[in-house]
């Protein structure tokens, strides 16, 4: 696996993570928003849990 284009990767995670947590947190002007929460973690855990194992589907080829 190209160590570069695994940086990439998690760079792009951690942003999309900032960026949307900026969009749901900022207007509502508090982090103590559950729906935010449950929104980000139903949508980041499982493509995080999607990426590891296509990494590790790859690279055991």
């Amino acid at each position: 696996m190209d160590i570069k284009l695994f940086f990439q990767a998690i760079i792009k995670f951690i942003l999309g993570v900032l960026i949307i947590g900026g969009l749901l947190f900022i207007p509502a002007n508090t982090i103590d928003y559950w729906n935010g929460w449950l929104f980000m973690g139903l949508l980041f855990i499982p493509m995080f849990i999607a990426g590891i194992i296509l990494m590790i589907k790859i690279n055991s080829k």
